[in-house]
C-alpha cells in the first residue's frame, strides 16, 4: 500500500494565474515521498526530529512491500556465538548439559530408541521394546562388571560345569544336582561317592552302630544336680516302658575281657552288673538313698597309713549310750529309717560326723561310728567279766 502524505490543513483559495507559484491547490495535493531502493522510513538518530532512511539489514530482504527473513548458518552463529547442532546427523565436539530428560526413539517404532557411543557406529545403547541391548561393550557397575551372556565364564563356571577354579559360594533352593565324581576333601568334599566312604574320609561316626577310636569330648558347660534340672553335657534314654528290661543303659567293655553296664531304671534305681557279671551287682534308690552292694563294702583302714593314736575317753560308753537314737521320720522324703542324731552323736565322737557337700546339713559315718564303739563296749564286757570272776572266786 502507498504512503498518503498531505498537508495537516487546506487551503480554501483558488489557484492564481501564475503557474510557476505553488498554488493552493498544490498545498492540498497528495504529496510524494521519494525513497531509495530497499530502504524503510523511521529514525534511528535519537530523540525527535526529521524521518530517516533505514537501510535493510544482512539476513533481510524487501520486496513487493514485504520484509522477508532469510537466515543462513553463518548468520545464525554470529547471533549465537557458537554453532548450533543440526537437527539430525550433526557431531557435538564438547559436552552437552541437559537440565531437563533426553528422549530417544524412532519414529517410525516409537518404543524404541538407540544412543551412540564414539564415532563408528559399533557402541551403542538400544532398547527393541522389550530388552536393554549394548553390542561391542560391556557394562561396568560400581567398578564391577555385570554378567552377560558373553563374559560369566570369566567370573563363574560354564553351563555344563566346565572351567571352573578357585573357590565358589553356590546356594541352591530346591534339589541339588548330582555331582559326578569326587571332590576332594581339601576343595571341602568328601573325596567319595557313597555315604560310608564319606565318613571314613572324615573320620566321622555314623549316627548309630559307629565306633570311635579315640575319646569324645564335650562341650565345656556348668550343670547342677538340683530337682527337675535336665541340662545336662551327655544324655541316655531309654525308648519307653518300664523295668530291667527298658532301662536307659550305657556300657563299658574292655575289648575280649571284660565287660559291664550302669543303667537306670524307670523307678529310680541305678546301678552296674550284667554282661561279663550278674545283674544289680551294685545298686543305688535315688528314690530313698538306700545302696545296696553284692559283696562287701569295705573302706582303707591298714595300720601302715595311720599315726598319732589317740584312746577314746573313759566315759565313752556313759556317754554314748546318751546319744539320741530311734526310730524317725524324714521331712524332707517319706520315709521312715533307725538311727542316730548327728548331733547328739558330735559331742561324744565328732571324728563321725562330717559336714555334708551342700555345706550345712550333717552326715555321721555309720560303719566308723559303730566299730569304735562296738570295741569299747566289748572292753567294757571284758573288763566286767574279769571283775564277775574276781567277785566270784571270793
Amino acid at each position: 500500500m502507498a504512503i498518503s502524505l498531505k498537508h495537516n490543513k487546506t487551503s480554501s483559495r483558488t489557484d492564481g494565474t501564475d503557474t510557476s507559484l505553488v498554488q493552493p491547490s498544490d498545498w492540498n495535493a497528495e504529496h510524494v515521498l521519494t525513497l531509495a531502493t530497499s530502504r524503510l522510513l523511521g529514525r534511528t538518530t535519537a530523540g525527535a526530529g526529521a524521518a530517516e532512511e533505514i537501510s535493510v539489514g544482512s539476513g533481510l530482504s524487501l520486496a513487493s512491500g514485504s520484509i522477508s527473513l532469510n537466515l543462513t548458518s553463518a548468520l545464525i552463529t554470529t547471533a549465537l556465538g557458537y554453532t548450533p547442532a543440526n537437527e539430525a546427523g550433526d557431531t557435538f565436539t564438547s559436552h552437552i548439559t541437559v537440565t531437563g530428560d533426553i528422549t530417544a526413539y524412532r519414529t517410525a517404532t516409537p518404543t524404541t530408541g538407540v544412543i551412540y557411543f564414539g564415532n563408528t557406529g559399533t557402541r551403542y545403547l538400544y532398547f527393541d521394546g522389550s530388552s536393554y541391548i549394548m553390542p561391542g561393550g560391556q557394562l561396568v557397575v560400581n567398578g564391577s562388571s555385570v554378567l552377560t551372556a558373553g563374559n560369566y565364564n570369566t567370573y563363574s563356571p560354564t553351563l555344563t560345569g566346565t572351567g571352573a577354579s578357585g573357590s565358589w559360594g553356590i546356594s541352591i533352593t530346591g534339589n541339588a544336582a548330582n555331582v559326578t565324581g569326587t571332590v576332594a576333601i581339601a576343595n571341602g568334599g568328601t573325596a567319595a561317592t557313597t555315604a560310608a566312604a564319606a565318613l571314613s574320609n572324615l573320620g566321622a561316626a555314623a549316627l548309630a552302630g559307629a565306633t570311635f577310636s579315640g575319646k569324645i569330648t564335650t562341650a565345656n558347660t556348668n550343670n547342677t544336680m538340683a530337682v527337675n534340672n535336665t541340662a545336662s553335657v551327655l544324655e541316655v534314654r531309654n525308648a519307653s516302658g518300664t523295668g530291667d528290661t527298658s532301662m536307659a543303659m550305657m556300657a563299658f567293655h574292655c575289648a575280649s575281657t571284660y565287660g559291664a553296664k550302669l543303667g537306670l531304671r524307670a523307678d529310680g534305681v541305678i546301678g552296674l552288673g550284667g554282661w561279663s557279671a550278674a545283674a544289680w551287682r551294685w545298686y543305688v534308690s535315688l528314690s530313698t538313698g538306700d545302696m545296696v552292694a553284692a559283696g562287701n563294702v569295705t573302706a582303707y583302714s591298714d595300720e601302715r597309713k595311720k599315726t598319732n593314736w589317740r584312746d577314746l575317753s573313759d566315759d565313752f560308753v556313759p556317754r554314748l549310750a546318751a546319744v539320741k537314737t530311734g526310730v524317725y521320720d524324714r521331712i524332707d522324703e517319706e520315709l521312715t529309717q533307725v538311727g542316730v542324731s548327728a548331733q547328739s552323736l558330735r559331742e561324744v565322737l565328732p571324728q563321725a560326723v562330717v559336714t555334708g557337700e551342700d555345706g550345712d546339713y550333717l552326715t555321721v559315718a555309720y560303719g566308723n561310728a559303730a566299730l569304735a564303739s562296738a570295741v569299747m563296749l566289748a572292753r567294757k564286757v571284758v573288763d566286767l567279766e574279769a571283775r564277775l570272776k574276781e567277785l566270784e572266786g571270793k
